[in-house]
């Protein structure tokens, strides 16, 4: 029974959730009766469903049918979104972006020891909370996604390395100042990628080492390692103190576009980069501008997914799509 409202909750909060992106989308025309009811229709769903999921979680089958309510869901207020004239890429990017606000632990992952990843960076608020993750790639700068650092000022942001803890240890440097790429697009999120100089030169050591930049196209491969504080499930609204790892497998961006929704399949570009993990596995929220490494090399800047380990592919940025831009602004 405590599964079951636990589940449930987590519904509502996603139905609040979509409430929310709704109202920031059509707050002006929500006033109108059409539009107030879409409103109405979405959070009328969002309950069903919150019912729907507590029955399912007390009769033990929840975790098997959770994706595809969700699935239902987030379909649902697409079709709503086209209805009203909202853009369902914008609403999809949106509602990621306002689940993202909590963060926590990767899907399924196993805890890192000190210093096994000693290029991972937590990127934090000037409250010092974790919001993004991020890679030591030189002495000045670190690599991590777009949707990360727009809005936010280098004044307000912390980068802190060389500790696999969120409430102690580490070292931590200002931001001098913030690179995103001219061709970042928020509602698709293209060109995911962003740079961060420090105010002072980062000290290596043996917590702290720089990962080296992937050259080669990545197709296909086993045994890829992704690092992170991201969320251990979409329901959890507190933080992971440890670091978190898991092996995953890069897959074919057709197969990648296949094993995604139509409305978001046409968002996976080029550029991007496909993994795909065993259910219960996977990027969450939190794990989001951190890195994606095969052979000590990386090659994937986390960048967006279904939340959370529902067995649907996790988008990264392609390295190797975008070393050249990296290296012209950090030489």
């Amino acid at each position: 029974m405590a599964s079951g409202l636990m589940e449930m909750s987590g519904l509502v909060i996603i139905g609040v959730t979509v409430w929310t992106v709704l109202w920031k989308h059509h707050y002006v025309s929500l006033l109108s009766t059409t539009n107030y009811a879409i409103g109405t229709y979405s959070l009328l769903a969002a309950g069903l469903l919150a019912v729907l999921g507590g029955i399912l979680g007390c009769c033990g089958v929840w975790r098997e049918q959770r994706a595809l309510l969700l699935g239902h869901y987030i379909t649902f207020c697409l079709r709503i979104s086209r209805a009203d004239g909202t853009s369902p890429a914008l609403l999809l990017d949106s509602l990621v972006l306002e689940i993202e606000k909590s963060p926590g632990r990767i899907v399924g992952g196993q805890l890192a020891e000190p210093g096994q990843f000693p290029y991972q960076v937590s990127l934090r608020s000037a409250k010092n909370a974790h919001f993004c993750g991020g890679s030591v790639i030189s002495e000045r700068w670190v690599l991590t996604a777009a949707h990360c650092v727009v809005g936010r000022s280098p004044v307000d942001t912390r980068i802190v390395v060389g500790t696999h803890l969120l409430d102690s240890g580490g070292i931590y440097y200002g931001v001098a100042q913030m690179v995103v790429h001219e061709l970042y697009d928020a509602s698709t999120r293209a060109f995911d990628v962003s740079l961060l100089q420090t105010e002072s030169t980062i000290l290596f050591s043996d917590l702290v080492q720089p990962i080296a930049l992937g050259a080669g196209f990545v197709n296909l491969a086993h045994g890829a390692v992704l690092s992170g504080w991201g969320q251990l499930e979409w329901t959890d609204v507190g933080m992971s103190n440890e670091l978190r790892w898991l092996n995953t497998s890069v897959i074919m961006l057709a197969d990648c576009r296949q094993g995604s929704s139509s409305t978001v399949a046409p968002n996976i570009f080029l550029h991007k980069l496909c993994t795909l993990s065993p259910e219960g596995q996977g990027m969450c929220m939190g794990d989001t501008g951190g890195p994606l490494v095969l052979d000590g090399v990386q090659i994937g800047i986390g960048s967006w997914g279904i939340p959370c380990g529902f067995g649907h592919p996790d988008i990264y940025d392609r390295v190797s799509s975008h070393r050249a831009w990296i290296l012209a602004n950090i030489l």
